[in-house]
Parts: C-alpha cells; sequence; structure tokens
C-alpha cells in the first residue's frame, strides 16, 4: 500500500519582501526555500502551513488566503 504525504509552504509577505529560509539538511542543502514541511494526520492546512512557519522562522504569521 501506497503512503500519501501531504506538504504544505508558506509565502510570507511583509513590507513587499518575501521572506525565504535556508534549507538545512537533504538534497537541497543550502537552498532557498519558501518554509514548509508536512501536513500530520488530521491536521488543518492553514494549521500546518502556521505551524511551520513558527518552527522555521518563530515568527507569529496569519493566513491570508488560500488557493487550493
Amino acid at each position: 500500500m501506497k503512503q500519501i504525504i501531504v506538504g504544505v509552504g508558506g509565502i510570507v509577505i511583509k513590507d513587499g519582501k518575501v521572506l525565504l529560509v535556508r534549507h538545512t539538511y537533504g538534497q537541497f542543502k543550502g537552498k532557498w526555500i519558501i518554509p514548509g514541511g508536512h501536513v500530520e494526520a488530521g491536521e488543518n492546512i492553514d494549521d500546518a502551513v502556521l505551524s511551520e512557519i513558527k518552527e522555521e522562522t518563530s515568527i507569529e504569521a496569519r493566513v491570508k488566503t488560500l488557493s487550493l
């Protein structure tokens, strides 16, 4: 049986600037990326992206819009 992994990424914009973080491990180590990660089973998408942003940057963000 295949496992489905869902990921999120948050585009944080303030004063016309986009927040990027430097990836610290894996094949993308050292590359600049938007903050993000995996969604836990049963986790709300908005909560997941806000959690990843806070975990990676210590920034308290809010979801303004979400396009699927």
